[in-house]
């Protein structure tokens, strides 16, 4: 008996870092937040004035951070991080820490804090790479929790909107994972998921008109951006490891949830962390 197992075998198990390299670059073109994707390039005061006009809906924010500014000069790192760190509602909690708002230096370090700028040796004046600018960009809008003024009776304060990113409030998307069990017409064991212009993740079906090449991500563990309004995906991207594994029921030497241990040949081999779903031909 041929065994198929149709799902990702990841060695050790899969973590955001074992996304494809610069995976946040393919998520926000795919989304229209970034207009550039070579990752050496320099990222202009435009591409941030553009992606926060896309984010919002409308040219308030653009207006308000580059007024007069030369949008085709370089964006600077200190100038993205003052942005990002105030659009979050962080600038009147600087304030109450005592930092000062004037000093690019200090939206640095609460970016740092905030874990919007991290894994980098980036000073305020460098200027950002697609390839930085995009991390910078997606960890501010996708990963960080946004700050909201409140008010009780004459006192004011502040408050962390959990569950909540600048992606989900602004542009009503969510993220999801899983294995694509199939795309349009094709599946993993055979007939589409609801016919043309529709993708299987997890188990949940969804639209996805605009996303080219879906079909390549049949079998695989992808991380997809859906539009909770209508259901559709804005964008997807792939882990990496992916694996389709092959073998006879002869082969296996055990197995449990988690874990299988099987021959190859003369050498024992062992697959292990079986992610979410699995399928077996």
């Amino acid at each position: 008996m041929l065994i198929t197992l149709m799902f990702s075998v990841s060695i050790p198990a899969f973590a955001a870092s074992e996304q494809e390299e610069n995976w946040e670059i393919s998520v926000l073109a795919q989304m229209g937040l970034l207009d550039k994707t070579e990752p050496a390039s320099d990222v202009s005061k435009k591409t941030l004035s553009d992606g926060l006009t896309k984010l919002f809906g409308n040219e308030m924010y653009s207006n308000t951070y580059f007024a007069g500014q030369d949008l085709s000069k370089p964006l600077l790192c200190g100038q993205a991080a003052m942005i990002l760190v105030d659009i979050l509602g962080y600038t009147d909690q600087m304030k109450l820490s005592g930092m000062d708002t004037k000093d690019a230096n200090a939206y640095m370090s609460m970016a740092v804090q905030l874990k919007i700028i991290s894994g980098t040796k980036l000073k305020q004046y460098d200027v950002l790479t697609v390839e930085q600018y995009a991390r910078i960009f997606y960890n501010a809008i996708a990963k960080t929790i946004p700050m909201q003024r409140t008010f009780n009776g004459y006192t004011g304060g502040y408050e962390a909107l959990e569950n909540t990113t600048l992606l989900s409030s602004c542009m009503n998307i969510k993220m999801v994972q899983g294995i694509v069990y199939g795309a349009d017409a094709y599946s993993i064991t055979g007939g589409g998921p609801e016919g043309e212009g529709y993708i299987n993740i997890g188990g949940i079906v969804y639209t996805i008109n605009d996303i080219k090449d879906r079909n390549e991500y049949i079998g695989k563990f992808v991380k997809a951006y859906i539009d909770d309004e209508n259901n559709n995906v804005c964008a997807i991207v792939l882990f990496k490891n992916n694996e389709i594994v092959k073998f006879t029921d002869e082969d296996v030497n055990s197995a449990s949830e988690s874990k299988i241990e099987y021959y190859e040949g003369n050498r024992k081999k062992t697959a292990f962390s079986l992610l979410l779903m699995k399928s077996t031909l």
